[in-house]
C-alpha cells in the first residue's frame, strides 16, 4: 500500500482537498481527529482544537509516541491501493518516515494570510514564508495556487491516476 502524506500548514485547505479525494473513494486518516480521540481517551476530557494543539506541542514526546503507535496500528489494518495521511505535523512527529510520497498544498502567502485572519490565528508573515519554503523543499507533489481557482476535482482525479500508476508499478516489480 502506498502512503501519501497530505500537508500544507495552517489554513491551506487540507479539508477541501481531503473531501475531493474522499469523494472518489480514497481512504484517509485524519491525524487531527485521531489525536483528538486519543488525547480525549487518555485525559478523559473533551478538548477544543486550540487546547489539543497546545497539549501536543507542550507534551510532545509522550503524546506523539502514543499517537504514532495508534497510527501504525491503524495503517496495518487498512486495505487499499493507497491511503492519505492528513497531518498538520507530519515532520514534527516523524510521521513522514512512514510515507512513500508527500503531497503539499501550496497556496500563495496572501491567500493563506487572509484565511488565517478569518480563523483568528496570530502568525508572523515572515515565519509563514519560511515555513512554506521548508514544506515545498520536502514535497514530492505540490498542489499550488492555480487549483484554488480551478476545478479541484479534475486535479484530484489526475493525482489519483498518478498514485494508482505508482502502486501498479510497485506491484509489478514486487516492491510493495
Amino acid at each position: 500500500m502506498l502512503i501519501v502524506g497530505l500537508n500544507g500548514g495552517f489554513a491551506k485547505l487540507k479539508n477541501t482537498v481531503l473531501s475531493a479525494f474522499s469523494f472518489i473513494g480514497i481512504k484517509f486518516i485524519n491525524m487531527d481527529e485521531l489525536a483528538y480521540k486519543i488525547i480525549e481517551k487518555y485525559f478523559h476530557k473533551i478538548l477544543n482544537r486550540s487546547i489539543l494543539r497546545s497539549i501536543i506541542f507542550k507534551n510532545s514526546n509522550f503524546i506523539k509516541c502514543i499517537i504514532n503507535k495508534h497510527l501504525i496500528s491503524l495503517l496495518k489494518k487498512i486495505k487499499s491501493t493507497y491511503i492519505l495521511l492528513v497531518s498538520p505535523i507530519l515532520f514534527e512527529t516523524y510521521q513522514y518516515k512512514l510515507l512513500d510520497r508527500i503531497l503539499i498544498i501550496d497556496l500563495s502567502c496572501n491567500i493563506t494570510i487572509n484565511r488565517i485572519i478569518l480563523r483568528d490565528y496570530n502568525i508572523n508573515q515572515s515565519n509563514l514564508r519560511i515555513f512554506r519554503e521548508q514544506l515545498i523543499f520536502r514535497a514530492d507533489d505540490i498542489l499550488n495556487t492555480i487549483w484554488y481557482f480551478t476545478n479541484i476535482k479534475k486535479i484530484i482525479i489526475n493525482l489519483d491516476k498518478f498514485y494508482c500508476k505508482i502502486c501498479y508499478t510497485k506491484l509489478i516489480f514486487n516492491i510493495i
